[in-house]
């Protein structure tokens, strides 16, 4: 949106745009404008406006289409790895409820043990007693 310059008013719409490019540095980059030609509805006044600005530079078309080949490569196989990272954190997730079973299966079996260790030691204080008790 641009504002008169000579009475502040905004002004929503260009009668007309333009694309305006400056001069080529020793780069071979320069500016391109998009200029809107603007009336004040307040004033009418007719003043110019940037809409938007940008480098630009020329590329030969060989260089660009391997620039473009390239891009589209590395867009499949960003798409490839992002496939094979949801597969992974599928695969990490799995693995990960396993390893808690097993942690879950060793502590029932130390436990397991423990029983099986305090009942002989119930046995064995049981025919001590016996004993003592006879």
């Amino acid at each position: 949106m641009a504002i008169c310059p000579s009475c502040g008013t905004k002004v929503h719409s260009p009668l007309k745009t333009l694309s305006i490019y400056g001069d080529m540095d020793r780069k071979k980059i320069f500016d391109g404008n998009k200029v809107g030609i603007y009336e004040c509805s307040h004033c009418y006044v007719k003043f110019p406006f940037t809409t938007s600005s940008q480098k630009l530079e020329i590329v030969r078309h060989d260089d660009f289409s391997e620039l473009r080949k390239d891009y589209e490569n590395a867009k499949r196989m960003n798409e490839e790895l992002l496939a094979r990272s949801s597969i992974l954190k599928e695969e990490n997730s799995r693995l990960r409820e396993k390893l808690e079973l097993l942690k879950l299966e060793s502590a029932a079996d130390a436990l397991d043990r423990e029983v099986s260790d305090l009942r002989q030691g119930k046995g064995l204080l049981q025919e001590q007693i016996s004993i003592f008790i006879q």
